[in-house]
């Protein structure tokens, strides 16, 4: 009774059994008013509630996961983007917690899948030992530990239904990243020869609903991992026309290959395009033909570097249509015990320092490929009113244990990220001079990076260097990282080298020891 207990402590059920009766009648009314699959999935959902332990428990809460590839975080409206690029995700921010300064822990798919799963870094995990290698990849891909336990190992084990719809190479079941996953699916493609638009959401929503939808009274966990925004940036006309409208220059019309972002580059005189390497020694596939009638070195206009950069808006606004789709289906079924997580397992370069993509040659760590979306949206039982922003920088191996505390799940063994829920409460405040941290190894090359507080350096050993190349920035000053302060900051840098130093070396430990602890 509102009027008596507006903070609903009392439950009245037993004492009033007529009016218990005649509101159950309205609700099932209201039911029949649903379609029949909706219907029927909210009467063995509430079944659930009644069933889990008594009456009155508190019910678990799902899980669903959604991790965009190669979303940077800059492009989303909710993240100061100028376009109309994500007003879905931009609405789901609005209600839940929004991390404005989360990063990836590497700058391509393994080493950032295996992280947010686990909750360690990549060296703990074995990730970057170049005798591991699984393919001729240039980035080393060895195999994650089985003896790591995932976070859909925990949930799994702590009574959750589990399910991966995913979409890339090198979060395959090869490389370990469906360790939990009782239901797993990877709807890999070659894209270049496909040749057609990236349509990932249309490949696994149908089975992703019909998981999330079913009968089953476990919670469910479900991670999804979109490729819409990913090279060669193409989504269906409907959505390209709006951004790359009255373009006309030297890639108009032209199949987006990786040998051809690989050769875009700037210098003093300005952009250009180098073809002379091809994606095997020189050597274009058959189905792709050498684009610009067979000239080496092609001149480029900033119209034609912003162009790519308007393919790119063009499908992350193709993904939002489904996410806002996702986030409608799930309101509709009732599912208003989930928590909806959206992030990315790294950004991508667009021009940004020269070049294009995210594993690039050689490998980068800088803010455009690092700084990833964090949104958590979270359980009905929250009550969030509006947005909640964290501005303190936090990383993806946060995520993990952050789950497993919203759900009530113990937490893993070995993890190295903390808990976020304090911060999403309001009841902790994160320390802003918490160390967060990146690494990558490829072309024989060795990157990390460290940022505290605004500051953040990058250290790359090149293959056959003694002493590594140090870049120092000051993202508060400087956060597109133009001006190189190593020179001007001797003791910074020792200071945050020491720092990196000591991470990678404990990891390194760690992983001799067979992971951590």
């Amino acid at each position: 009774r509102l009027s008596d207990d507006p903070g609903e402590r009392r439950d009245l059920a037993a004492d009033h059994p007529q009016i218990v009766a005649r509101l159950g009648e309205k609700l099932d009314a209201y039911d029949r008013l649903l379609p029949q699959a909706s219907r029927e999935a909210m009467v063995a959902r509430r079944k659930r509630w009644r069933s889990a332990r008594g009456a009155s428990a508190a019910v678990r809460p799902n899980v669903l996961l959604i991790i965009v590839d190669t979303l940077r975080a800059d492009r989303l409206g909710c993240y100061g983007h100028d376009r109309p690029t994500t007003p879905n995700i931009d609405a789901l921010a609005a209600s839940g917690v929004i991390f404005e300064s989360a990063w990836a822990q590497s700058c391509w798919t393994l080493p950032s899948f295996a992280s947010l799963l686990s909750g360690q870094y990549p060296t703990t995990l074995g990730l970057m030992r170049e005798e591991g290698r699984v393919s001729d990849f240039p980035y080393v891909d060895p195999v994650m530990d089985a003896q790591v336990t995932t976070l859909a190992e925990a949930l799994s084990a702590d009574g959750y239904a589990t399910a991966a719809f995913f979409t890339g190479r090198f979060n395959d079941s090869l490389y370990g990243i469906d360790q939990g996953f009782e239901l797993y699916r990877n709807y890999k493609r070659n894209i270049d020869k496909n040749r057609l638009p990236m349509r990932s959401f249309p490949d696994f929503l149908p089975e992703a609903f019909e998981f999330m939808e079913a009968s089953d009274p476990r919670p469910f966990f479900v991670a999804m991992n979109p490729s819409e925004p990913h090279r060669p940036y193409l989504a269906p006309e409907i959505y390209m026309q709006p951004f790359t409208e009255g373009y006309q220059g030297a890639f108009e019309g032209l199949w987006i290959a990786k040998p051809i972002l690989f050769g875009i580059d700037r210098d003093e005189g300005g952009w250009g395009l180098s073809l002379a390497d091809g994606p095997k020694g020189g050597r274009w596939p058959p189905d792709l033909e050498r684009p610009f009638g067979g000239r080496q070195q092609v001149t480029l206009e900033q119209s034609d570097i912003d162009y790519l950069g308007d393919r790119y808006d063009a499908c992350l606004s193709y993904a939002d249509r489904f996410i806002g789709e996702i986030v409608d289906r799930i309101q509709k079924e009732m599912l208003y015990e989930t928590i909806i997580i959206l992030t990315s397992d790294h950004g991508e370069g667009l021009g940004d320092h020269g070049v294009f993509l995210h594993a690039t040659r050689p490998p980068r760590l800088y803010e455009e490929i690092t700084h990833v979306p964090l949104i958590i949206k979270p359980a009905k039982t929250w009550l969030l009113p509006e947005r909640r922003t964290i501005d303190t920088p936090v990383e993806l191996v946060d995520l993990a244990p952050t789950v497993l505390e919203l759900v009530g799940c113990p937490p893993l063994p070995g993890v190295q990220g903390r808990s976020l829920v304090g911060a999403m409460r309001g009841d902790q405040a994160l320390d802003p001079e918490r160390p967060v941290f990146a690494e990558t190894r490829g072309y024989g090359s060795t990157v990390r990076s460290v940022r505290q507080g605004d500051w953040k350096l990058i250290l790359t050993l090149a293959e056959g260097a003694t002493e590594p190349g140090v870049e120092l920035f000051d993202l508060a000053s400087d956060p597109g990282e133009t001006r190189n302060l190593a020179t001007a900051e001797p003791r910074r840098v020792a200071r945050l080298t020491r720092l990196v130093r000591e991470w990678a070396g404990e990891n390194a430990w760690l992983q001799a020891l067979g992971g951590a602890p």
